[in-house]
């Protein structure tokens, strides 16, 4: 069975968990959507995102190489907390799969800025048991200023960090200045970076970081195999969701703590997808939905219906969205 292939970690086993990554974003070549250039909604990086529209080998290139890098941290991260164990490649295969589609075929500020989300998440973990609290918040707060700076409406993960020193009891003030400062330094070298250097004006600056909210041009994007995809999501989601009482009963508290850093994280994303008007937006709701099917699927009891249900989700992952660019 699938299931108890992909709990183990065998070179053998990455290398076919390559090959399903490259055969998931091969069929998306079947219908090639055009390359977006979003050098007009995120005008300070205009330059750069004008080279990736026009230049869309490098574009899809990089987006693989990157979304690649984030699934073996988030293995990493899996492994780290007691989600799954250290033999498996599980998170890197769902993670792999659910960020493999046409939104996410190209690279974009979401993909780059995740990048700087997950390393922050990484470090946010790192702080249980109370070991170098002040080092890693004040590392994940630049990681989190960073990816803002890249997507400004991921700033809203950014509260992350103050549900977490409120939430765990860390509301010393020195934990405060810290986090504080991590925040406060990147935005301070690249504003002073573009009003010195670049000489970009102040009022592009501020309309650069000012958010709104754009759901309903979200929605106007998205198609019926969207709201399809996303409802089969649901269901797994809500099954695995529905088994956590098991993993807050044990006696792992490094689980437990990853567990709920989850769970109370989830509504900031939901704030995000109101803002951006980007369909790739989907690509943060990977994380959480990684994290919890690879504890889901490495701890419930095997049995015919886990295995059915888990290679479903695989054949729906992969053959899904060309599937669906036939009816359009």
């Amino acid at each position: 069975m699938l299931l108890k292939l992909f709990k183990q970690s065998k070179p053998i086993i990455l290398i076919f968990v390559l090959i399903l990554a490259i055969i998931s974003r091969g069929f998306l070549f079947i219908q090639l959507p055009e390359s977006p250039n979003y050098a007009g909604e995120y005008p300070l990086f205009s330059g750069f995102w004008n080279f990736f529209s026009t230049h869309t080998i490098f574009s899809i290139l990089l987006s693989f190489i990157l979304l690649f890098v984030q699934a073996s941290w988030m293995n990493r991260i899996a492994v780290n907390n007691g989600l799954v164990k250290q033999n498996s490649v599980l998170p890197v295969l769902l993670y792999i799969l659910f960020s493999s589609s046409f939104h996410t075929l190209y690279l974009s500020p979401i993909v780059l800025g995740q990048l700087f989300i997950l390393l922050a998440f990484d470090k946010l973990l790192r702080v249980y048991p109370a070991k170098n609290v002040q080092t890693n918040l004040f590392n994940a707060a630049i990681l989190l200023s960073v990816s803002s700076i890249i997507c400004p409406e991921l700033s809203v993960i950014s509260l992350s960090l103050i549900l977490f020193i409120l939430i765990y009891g860390l509301s010393e003030l020195r934990n405060w200045m810290v986090t504080l400062l991590g925040l406060a330094l990147p935005f301070s070298f690249f504003i002073s970076y573009e009003l010195t250097i670049l000489e970009t004006p102040f009022a592009t600056i501020s309309n650069y970081f000012t958010l709104e909210f754009q759901l309903s041009q979200l929605m106007s994007q998205l198609d019926l195999g969207d709201y399809l995809s996303a409802l089969i999501v649901s269901m797994y989601f809500i099954a695995a969701f529905s088994d956590l009482n098991k993993a807050f009963s044990q006696k792992n508290i490094q689980k437990r703590f990853s567990l709920s850093f989850i769970l109370w994280t989830s509504p900031l994303i939901v704030v995000f997808f109101m803002l951006n008007l980007n369909p790739e937006a989907y690509l943060l709701t990977c994380i959480p939905i990684t994290l919890l099917l690879s504890n889901y699927f490495m701890h419930k009891r095997e049995n015919i219906k886990i295995h059915l249900a888990f290679n479903l989700l695989i054949l729906l992952l992969i053959f899904g969205p060309p599937f669906w660019t036939l009816f359009k």
